[in-house]
């Protein structure tokens, strides 16, 4: 995959300064302008590099003002802009959500597996032979303290949160557990996720 890099000069600020004479016509007019250039990923700014670049034209008879200790003072006047630094904040906000939505999703875990509904699918993940496999579980009925599951068909070596095309829950292999076997579940770590109010896409509504 092409990788789109490089730098950018950007414009962080522009301001007039009525302080400072022109060398050429005298008048007290001054337009600044200070640059900054940022390295960028897909034109996202990254963060900023260099030095800051300063322009110092007169107003009045628009002749460029060359002094370098003058050119040094206005820098000092202009800072980088937050953009400069996207792609570090929207690394950060993504971080951020992961770990929000990550506590969210454990948070509702516990409370559906505390209170369970039919139709609440359980994502059950077990260790076999050094290797983690992912199953489904799904509520047909909640009875009291009993709770009727259906298994899913297929099982995965990777993390999944919705069924394959081709598996589906067997209506003629149902499991009973208590609400009690259920948590046990959940406290000994074979309950990854609970889904439930989940979209037709997500094939939890096949049955064979």
């Amino acid at each position: 995959m092409l990788l789109v890099h490089g730098k950018k000069l950007a414009k962080i600020k522009e301001f007039t300064d009525n302080t400072q004479a022109c060398t050429s016509c005298k008048s007290f007019d001054l337009r600044v302008k200070i640059f900054k250039q940022y390295q960028h990923v897909y034109m996202i700014p990254v963060y900023p590099v260099g030095d800051k670049v300063v322009e110092i034209r007169c107003k009045q008879c628009d002749e460029p003002i060359l002094q370098e200790s003058l050119k040094k003072e206005y820098a000092k006047k202009g800072r980088a802009p937050f953009y400069f630094y996207s792609l570090f904040i929207l690394i950060a906000l993504i971080i951020g959500w992961a770990v929000y939505a990550d506590g969210r999703d454990k948070k509702n875990t516990a409370l559906w597996v505390a209170s369970p509904r039919a139709g609440d699918v359980y994502i059950i993940k077990r260790e076999k032979s050094g290797v983690t496999l992912y199953s489904f579980l799904k509520a047909a009925n909640v009875a009291g303290d009993s709770i009727q599951l259906y298994q899913n068909h297929l099982e995965y070596t990777g993390k999944v949160t919705a069924l394959n095309n081709d598996d589906y829950f067997e209506l003629a292999d149902m499991l009973s557990i208590s609400k009690q076997g259920l948590q046990q579940l959940l406290d000994k770590g074979l309950i990854d996720e609970v889904k439930r109010d989940y979209d037709e896409a997500d094939g939890f509504n096949r049955l064979k």
